[in-house]
């Protein structure tokens, strides 16, 4: 069995500024802690590099016709499309909330 094929993370603005407010966040508390899972979360995300398919279905999971996966990562939610050989991440956001418009 091969390597899988390397595919394309990229962060729409949405998803970046989510994770900046994360970021802010938690650095109001401990920058140190909010540095190391804002690390973790990216990390993460990068994984979707080699296991795009990894997340399950999210339950925004149709929008705008797109199909739209989760990733979870200590009570985070990371809301990801994948379309050709991009994943393109549309939202990071705390798994409490009733729900993350994807907003892609």
């Amino acid at each position: 069995m091969g390597t899988p094929r390397a595919f394309d993370v990229i962060l729409t603005p949405t998803a970046e500024q989510d994770l900046a407010s994360l970021h802010a966040r938690i650095a109001a508390e401990s920058p140190r802690a909010a540095a190391r899972f804002v690390l973790e979360l990216s990390d993460r995300m990068d994984s979707l590099a080699r296991f795009p398919s990894r997340g399950v279905k999210a339950r925004e999971r149709r929008t705008r016709g797109l199909l739209v996966r989760q990733l979870l990562h200590e009570g985070y939610r990371v809301l990801y499309t994948v379309l050709g050989s991009t994943v393109f991440v549309l939202r990071v956001g705390h798994g409490a909330r009733k729900s993350l418009p994807p907003n892609p």
